[in-house]
């Protein structure tokens, strides 16, 4: 009686096992896309008002410094893709994120995320206008009233705040 119970034993302790290794790779790489991604946003900082002085801006609209977290879905050959980074800059009209892969230019996508403490999460369409490494631009794509809305008072923020 006591081999079979120890052999259940030895079996649900390689279970255990199994399953904790699984848990530890897919922490391993979550945390290795997120140290990739702090390194790369130390670099891509936002040069100071003083060093900005004579660009020449290109934008339809203007950006402003914005950091806050950005879920980006995409189809990636026919199956869906969850890259997950943060917002640099934002505009009414489009935003430029860090994020933890690299998609390509022209792609249709999703993105998440909320214009400050206390107010909704937004999820908007997208199309990736530019990308270099892991930083791309998106421009938004068929927004509703409420969501230009909401842009507009989160760009309006910032701007006041940089003033």
């Amino acid at each position: 009686m006591a081999v079979p119970g120890l052999f259940g034993l030895v079996l649900l302790f390689v279970v255990l096992a199994i399953t904790q290794q699984v848990r530890i790779s897919r922490l391993r790489r979550q945390l290795s896309g997120q140290i990739g991604m702090l390194a790369a946003l130390e670099v891509l900082k936002p040069a100071l008002p003083d060093e900005q002085k004579g660009w020449q801006e290109r934008r339809r609209a203007p950006r402003w410094p914005f950091d806050q977290r950005v879920t980006v879905k995409a189809m990636v050959e026919g199956n869906e893709v969850v890259l997950y980074g943060r917002i640099i800059d934002i505009s009414e009209l489009g935003l430029g994120a860090v994020i933890s892969g690299s998609l390509k230019r022209g792609e249709a996508v999703s993105l998440e995320f909320s214009t400050g403490p206390g107010n909704p999460t937004l999820y908007l369409a997208g199309v990736i206008r530019c990308v270099r490494g892991f930083r791309h631009g998106f421009e938004f794509a068929g927004l509703s009233v409420g969501q230009s809305d909401s842009l507009r008072g989160c760009v309006a923020e910032l701007a006041t705040a940089a003033q």
